[in-house]
């Protein structure tokens, strides 16, 4: 009887001091920010030939980038704020489309569109956030409240496992915006199945030619790129010198033409910018 009791004293003295614990701390989205990439199982890889299925109609998600998206990519949030609710019917018809039936394409340009559209979503519901890292993880990067495939998933899911893991091609880096400076910038249309090779490579152009992610200073000898390219870098090559090989296609050709002439430069990363890429 006595052992009983010392174990009923016991449990009501872990109890109380549960009671007067403090409460565990938030965890946002700039706590993860810096979390290692995962091992990648995967090549790189171009996209490939399209394949036979059916297409699906961006235009909801066009109108809104055409009203909220500046000429620089950055975003008038208030204004987007104000047609949230066509936002939201655009993502409730992406998550209700079975992948399986689109063409290859399709599908890359869905998931994009739908990337982009819920990190909008997700800002929005925080008005006046100044950076995406200051929004509470459990409502931002891993939330399971967005819909691909019928299936809920988080913002790092679609990114890593329908993004990445199944189109190995590195110029989805170009197009993938995640509500922040460092970001390139977001396009003023949305992509298309049909033209998605032509835009990829636009966008890589479009990014490759911005000094806020290509800085070359020849008195240096030094290359500084963007760095959002030193997060993914493992997505381009295994190497510095393996990430300028790659990115060669889409440099300006002056650029281009100069660093294949020298041979040798030193490679920097700038800090990634985590500021709101937009305005409330």
């Amino acid at each position: 009887m006595k052992r009983r009791l010392t174990s009923l004293v016991s449990l009501g003295v872990a109890l109380a001091l549960t009671a007067c614990q403090a409460p565990k701390p938030v965890l946002l989205n700039s706590d993860i920010e810096g979390e290692d990439e995962p091992a990648r199982a995967w090549s790189r890889d171009a996209l490939g030939q399209d394949t036979d299925g059916r297409r699906v109609d961006h235009r909801a998600w066009g109108a809104l980038l055409a009203a909220g998206v500046k000429a620089d990519g950055f975003l008038d949030y208030a204004a987007l704020k104000i047609r949230e609710h066509e936002l939201n019917a655009y993502l409730v018809e992406l998550g209700d489309v079975r992948l399986d039936d689109l063409t290859r394409h399709e599908q890359l340009a869905l998931l994009l569109n739908l990337y982009n559209a819920c990190t909008v979503k997700m800002i929005l519901e925080n008005p006046g956030v100044g950076s995406v890292t200051a929004i509470p993880a459990a409502k931002g990067w891993r939330q399971q409240g967005w819909v691909v495939d019928r299936t809920g998933v988080s913002l790092q899911q679609i990114e890593r496992e329908y993004i990445r893991r199944r189109f190995p091609d590195p110029r989805v880096h170009f197009a993938l915006v995640r509500g922040a400076r460092g970001s390139p910038p977001l396009r003023r249309e949305p992509y298309d199945g049909r033209r998605i090779e032509e835009q990829l490579d636009d966008q890589a152009r479009l990014v490759m030619r911005d000094p806020r992610y290509v800085e070359w200073n020849p008195d240096r000898n030094l290359l500084r790129l963007g760095g959002f390219l030193s997060r993914y870098r493992r997505d381009f090559a295994d190497n510095d010198a393996g990430i300028v090989r790659a990115l060669l296609p889409w440099l300006p050709a002056e650029l281009r033409a100069e660093l294949l002439a020298r041979g040798r430069f030193e490679i920097d990363f700038a800090p990634f910018d985590w500021r709101l890429n937009g305005t409330w």
